[in-house]
């Protein structure tokens, strides 16, 4: 039985991800779907594209080229578990899966199949097919890639009479493709020909648009560039809307000549390159400065890595978020660097932002081009070296004075948030909810220093007073305020990312008490940081009330205050919570609330935490926000232990949290804090363990 000629082409595109010539379309159609799809199976083609495949990669595979987009994990183990048990043999998959389509999976295998036919009809002379048939066909295969819906199609058909006279004029150039990404895929950016490697797209350069996937397609001559140019070839990619975080991209990427993933790794391997590494080389150097697992950067699409790595092991969905977060991250670290340095500079009149960015980046090569081992993006000190080459290879005399002028203190808080920053991005890494939890943890981590944080540090870095940005943008105050970012779309193919970005979207991942409000009571009721077992116990159960009233009973909190007055409580709940004396009027309040039974001392030292107001709520915030950092720094179990099971630690950590009063004593406290914890490390003391509550004595509190 003769098959449609929509249905061979579905068939061409599920076994060889083309279109056929018109020849092949012809013969094929008087045949039936079985022997189509049997002799497709069989052929040398196919199994020289999948043969290295295993079964599960094999179904990623045809996914991909059939639907145009990942598979979902339930879809991989279905068709893979098939394959394993013989139910289904791998010849006879791609003709399963592509007549066998569903839902939005028809609609998008429909307009693909569609642009493949149009394409194919075209084909009507003997250079046309002959030059189609040569291995000038294969190249066109992206543009059949980008089609998946009314669109997309029409763009497609626009662009027909390009690629036959592609195939037909036996062109000497390269048919050049790839993906944009920064935290999602760059929609709407422009890739041009760099004809004379200025980095900018001048009148006769050539440019196209990426599609929602950040897909570009052009066909690249070499007549298009001066024999003796700089460029070898070189694509510039600037400009677009990051799908996932929906800010606009910032800068410009470097695209070489066998990059198909182009985002800021690329676009650094590209630096590398120019610096005189082979790009095996630049890829090794980058693969071990940033941990990427022996990805190559040039190759290797991080999103698309990630997508794929759902239907595998728990070790390929952190491969992939791993080199995600390195995309993100070096993205994002780039972009606050140069709008400092812009700002440092006098603004963009003087050094703008394009300057800039490109400065940082070719620091950011010839430190990781002259160093060894990792390199860690989110150290304060790397951040702040890099600062430093950034602003000499910025070369702007007005920068160079406005950087020789920063305080100590300002050089290392700018270090510090910009640290906080970066690990909050690498966190999505640890993100328990997959790989989607994971990639929507670092799109808003990233929209939150991109679109929030470096804005406000350039214009604080100017005024020299960075340090007003500490309780608001430090690891546990962007714990808060991360969840609270609006998250776009992760992958623009599927609706398998949906419940991720609700989740994100719906703030269903923060916890019922944040990290500073536990610090707060904390400092309150017990004049001292949380231990980390006790911090993560209390933000997943209850409130603040539970907390509070729990610490209200503990032996420790009624010890605290044991044989004191009113005068002298009150007194020691305003050095706590706001570092100074009452005056005269709030300790006759409190007091007299105290004596008179209206409230008891843990009502009102509630009460105290929440009503405070002014500076008093200022230096409670940077109180709060050094107790947190204390307690994430309690990160291994000899650390905690030193501090939660003796009390004989807790004199020195009470004096660093009583140094803190406002943003510059909190800068202080945080640039003294890792000598801190070096005195801690292992002092447990003479002292017995304190109990902790819950566990055996119900006197005691759990923390």
């Amino acid at each position: 039985m003769a098959t449609s000629p929509l249905d061979v082409v579905k068939l061409y595109i599920a076994y060889f991800n083309r279109a056929p010539d018109s020849a092949g379309l012809i013969f094929w159609s008087e045949r039936d779907s079985s022997e189509i799809a049997a002799a497709f199976g069989a052929s040398s083609e196919f199994k020289s594209l999948h043969a290295s495949q295993s079964n599960a990669q094999l179904v990623q595979s045809i996914y991909h080229s059939v639907f145009g987009r990942a598979a979902e994990t339930a879809g991989v183990k279905y068709w893979s578990g098939l394959l394993d048990s013989g139910a289904v043999s791998r010849d006879a998959l791609p003709a399963r899966l592509a007549l066998g389509a569903q839902g939005g999976d028809i609609d998008s295998l429909e307009y693909k199949a569609a642009a493949a036919l149009a394409f194919t009809n075209e084909l009507d002379t003997p250079a046309e097919i002959l030059g189609y048939q040569s291995p000038l066909g294969t190249a066109l295969v992206p543009y059949f890639d980008r089609v998946s819906d009314a669109a997309s199609l029409i763009a497609f058909k626009a662009l027909i009479p390009e690629m036959v006279s592609y195939v037909a004029d036996g062109h000497s150039g390269l048919v050049r493709s790839g993906q944009l990404q920064a935290a999602g895929y760059l929609q709407g950016a422009t890739v041009f020909r760099d004809a004379n490697g200025n980095g900018v797209q001048d009148q006769n350069e050539l440019g196209v648009l990426t599609d929602n996937q950040g897909r570009y397609v052009l066909i690249d001559g070499l007549g298009d560039y001066p024999s003796s140019g700089p460029s070898a070839r070189q694509l510039v990619a600037t400009g677009g809307t990051d799908a996932t975080t929906g800010l606009a991209h910032h800068g410009s990427y470097t695209v070489g000549l066998e990059t198909k993933a182009v985002n800021a790794l690329s676009s650094l391997h590209a630096l590398l390159v120019q610096q005189g590494l082979s790009a095996s080389q630049a890829s090794a150097r980058l693969d071990q400065a940033l941990t990427l697992n022996g990805a190559d950067v040039g190759k290797n699409n991080p999103l698309f890595a990630a997508f794929d790595a759902d239907a595998l092991s728990p070790a390929a969905i952190k491969s992939a978020l791993q080199q995600q977060a390195a995309v993100a991250s070096v993205d994002s670290l780039q972009l606050a660097i140069a709008q400092t340095l812009v700002s440092l500079a006098g603004g963009s009149a003087k050094l703008n932002e394009a300057q800039a960015l490109r400065a940082v980046s070719g620091a950011l090569a010839d430190t990781l081009a002259h160093a060894s081992g990792v390199s860690d993006l989110g150290s304060a000190d790397f951040i702040n070296a890099l600062f430093d080459s950034s602003v000499v290879k910025a070369a702007n005399t007005g920068l160079t004075a406005a950087a020789a002028a920063i305080s100590a203190q300002a050089k290392a808080v700018f270090g510090l948030l910009l640290e906080a920053a970066v690990d909050n991005i690498e966190a999505g890494v640890a993100d328990s909810g997959g790989i989607y939890g994971g990639l929507a943890h670092i799109g808003q981590a990233s929209s939150l220093l991109q679109g929030t944080l470096s804005p406000k540090l350039a214009t604080a870095m100017a005024s020299g007073h960075p340090e007003t940005l500490l309780s608001s943008y430090l690891g546990a105050a962007l714990a808060d305020s991360t969840p609270a970012i609006h998250l776009g779309d992760i992958d623009p193919a599927t609706a398998s990312d949906q419940a991720a970005i609700d989740a994100a979207n719906s703030g269903a991942n923060v916890p019922d008490v944040s990290a500073l409000e536990i610090a707060k009571l904390y400092l309150a009721f017990l004049h001292r940081p949380a231990e980390p077992q006790g911090e993560t116990f209390w933000q997943h159960t209850g409130s603040i009330d539970v907390l509070a009233n729990a610490i209200g009973l503990a032996r420790e909190f009624s010890e605290q205050f044991a044989g004191k007055d009113s005068h002298q409580i009150t007194a020691e709940l305003y050095q706590n919570l706001f570092g100074r004396a009452p005056e005269p009027a709030g300790l006759e309040y409190w007091s007299s609330a105290l004596d008179s039974g209206k409230l008891t001392v843990a009502s009102m030292a509630l009460g105290m935490t929440r009503g405070a107001q002014g500076n008093d709520m200022l230096a409670l915030a940077d109180k709060a926000v050094a107790a947190a950092e204390f307690t994430a720094a309690l990160n291994t179990p000899a650390l905690e232990a030193a501090y939660s099971q003796s009390q004989f630690n807790w004199p020195m950590v009470r004096a660093w949290i009583d140094s803190v009063k406002d943003d510059a004593s909190l800068a202080s406290a945080m640039a003294a804090l890792p000598a801190l914890i070096d005195k801690l490390d292992g002092n447990t003391g003479p002292l017995p363990p304190v109990g902790l509550v819950g566990v055996a004595d119900s006197g005691a509190l759990y923390l």
